[in-house]
């Protein structure tokens, strides 16, 4: 052993080992601990006995029974510098092996590169087998289960879970019993994403909050959009087809609520043939206001506090008329007649409002009525649009002014003839305002 110094500008003071020993070490007084050691490799020992088996490629400072810093000090090997625990690289193998018998891990650093691996629990002495756990590659993203991140925090094979010791929710078929949130692939070989929310008491599962960041947005800015797409003929989206699925709303496994690609809305359905489609009951409380309405099946309700809850219409309506087809109105109440009750039968199917002073009789207005015959004096034949169902329909006739009488003299089921006289019933005239009604099954 060989301890030299010179006094100089540099103050240099060297120890020089000239022996095969370690080249510096601190001891107790007993002599029965090594508090620190270089030995002649440089190696480094705290609170450790120096030991041959570390392989002279790399430097190595350790740190008590299992912790050990290494450095490439030469070619080959693994490359950088590492925090190990439990493990270090071997002088007879140039692989990792135990330090003791028990799990190992490690952070290397190399080319700008941070990755964390660990090993399962193994003997002393044995080799150790790392897989890498997560990296923080040169650009600063991190990927955990790849050792290519595609983005600043990239997971592969796995799942993002939020939790909290105060959650125990209890299904933990979707997610660990303490989380109260996770992200994970839908499908295990097709991907996509599930979110997934969970509480354990009657709390809201989860919430989607969007606030637009203006006092005065534009009114048609969305605070929140939902973009339903499928796949393109290039490396973009496209629009779907009008009979695909946007979005579905579902109780557990159930459809509730369905939008198809052409807007159309399912409720209770599936496949919605009109842009609301109710496969069910629908109660409106409010006012419904519509161009047409199409009724195959039952429509109930009240009018001015009256029930019509019987009344079955089967054809097609609008808001300004009926538009009876096949068996007509049916069923609209009992066959007993009641006041402010509709039935077919009461219905006025045709009636004209006419003058028949001049030449040619003259339509004020009409309803079911395609024209008018002149007969002669008094005498007209009102030509009804759509004809009756029989001939046993019924009609009458009123004239106004000058005591005229109207009667009907003949009809079938597509005209009924009428004729006015004078006060005496015996002389045939012109009125100026004659009306035609008729009532019966069509």
């Amino acid at each position: 052993f060989n301890v030299s110094g010179v006094l100089s500008a540099s103050s240099t003071v060297g120890i020089i080992n000239t022996g095969t020993g370690n080249s510096f070490y601190v001891e107790d007084a007993a002599g029965d601990t090594t508090p620190f050691v270089i030995d002649a490799a440089g190696q480094i020992f705290f609170g450790v006995a120096a030991t041959s088996s570390l392989h002279a490629t790399w430097s190595n400072i350790v740190m008590g029974k299992t912790g050990n810093l290494i450095s490439e000090n030469g070619s080959g090997g693994f490359p950088g510098m590492s925090i190990a625990d439990n493990t270090f690289i071997s002088a007879a193998t140039g692989d990792y092996k135990y330090l003791t018998s028990a799990a190992a891990s490690r952070i290397t650093q190399t080319g700008g590169v941070i990755t964390f691996s660990r090993a399962a629990s193994g003997s002393a002495g044995g080799a150790a087998t790392f897989s890498e756990s997560m990296r923080i590659d040169s650009s600063g993203q991190v990927g955990i289960g790849t050792t290519t991140p595609e983005g600043k925090l990239d997971i592969t094979g796995g799942n993002f879970v939020l939790t909290d010791a105060d959650v125990a929710h209890g299904v933990t078929d979707y997610l660990p019993g303490t989380a109260f949130g996770k992200l994970s692939s839908f499908s295990g070989t097709a991907g996509g994403l599930e979110v997934i929310g969970a509480s354990d008491t009657d709390s809201e599962g989860m919430r989607i909050t969007a606030i637009l960041g203006s006092t005065d947005p534009t009114d048609t800015k969305p605070s929140l959009a939902l973009v339903g797409a499928k796949k393109g003929t290039s490396n973009i989206a496209a629009v779907l087809g009008s009979l695909e699925t946007v979005m579905v709303f579902r109780n557990y496994t159930t459809d509730l609520m369905t939008i198809l690609g052409s807007g159309n809305v399912g409720i209770g359905t599936t496949t919605p043939g009109r842009l609301l489609a109710v496969h069910g009951d629908a109660l409106v409380s409010g006012t419904l206001n519509v161009a047409n309405i199409i009724a195959t099946g039952t429509i109930t309700g009240t009018v001015g506090g009256a029930s019509f809850a019987s009344t079955t219409l089967t054809g097609s309506t609008t808001v300004v008329e009926l538009m009876v087809s096949g068996t007509g109105l049916t069923d609209m109440g009992s066959s007993t007649p009641k006041i402010n009750t509709l039935y077919k039968e009461n219905i006025v199917k045709g009636w004209v409002n006419f003058s028949a002073v001049s030449s040619i009789p003259t339509i004020a207005d009409a309803f079911n009525v395609s024209s008018l015959t002149d007969n002669g004096v008094g005498d007209i034949t009102v030509n009804w649009q759509n004809s009756f169902a029989n001939a046993n329909y019924s009609s009458f006739c009123w004239t106004g002014g000058g005591g005229h009488i109207c009667r009907e003299s003949n009809q079938t089921i597509s005209i009924t003839r009428v004729e006015v006289y004078d006060s005496t019933v015996t002389t045939l005239v012109d009125a100026g305002f004659n009306t035609v009604m008729a009532i019966g099954d069509q």
